[in-house]
């Protein structure tokens, strides 16, 4: 009698886990589907930032809900030491310009994937550019922007897209 109490009790607990375990499984879907197409990214540097100064280059992916966030968050703030949004921005880096060689974002780079999950719409370049305050920014809007390749120079007075 107890042998059987046990076998259903057995029973009744992996039936439980197993619906529990599925009814736990989510289905992402892509950002993709919401309209936009993975651009290709190219950042260069004037050959006389690049010789002068030390140049940074971060793109930051980010969700709808995010951008008015994004959109004024100082530039200075943002490349201080430490900063917190930096830090937990889910980004690309591109560091060491070099005037001959662009850096790239393609788009394979594992990079998109994490952003088509979180549900990214823009994307934010934000420069460190030593001895520049103004125009380091610029904001891109995926679904505008489409799979277009897009090129970024970054100049001794600011980050400008290159139309």
């Amino acid at each position: 009698m107890t042998t059987i109490r046990y076998r259903i009790w057995a029973a009744v607990v992996l039936l439980l886990i197993l619906t529990t375990l599925g009814c736990a499984k989510r289905s992402v879907t892509p950002a993709r589907s919401a309209g936009w197409s993975r651009p290709i990214i190219v950042v260069s540097a004037a050959s006389n930032v690049v010789a002068d100064k030390t140049v940074s280059v971060d793109i930051i992916g980010v969700r709808e809900v995010e951008h008015y966030f994004w959109d004024q968050k100082p530039v200075d703030v943002y490349w201080r030491p430490g900063d917190p949004d930096r830090t937990k921005a889910v980004k690309y880096e591109m560091r060491e310009f070099d005037k001959r060689n662009p850096q790239e974002l393609d788009k394979r780079d594992p990079k998109w994937d994490v952003w088509e999950q979180n549900g990214v719409r823009y994307l934010f370049v934000i420069a460190d550019i030593p001895g520049v305050r103004d125009d380091r920014k610029l904001d891109l809007d995926l679904k505008e922007v489409g799979g277009r390749r897009i090129e970024i120079r970054v100049t001794e007075q600011k980050l400008e897209a290159v139309k």
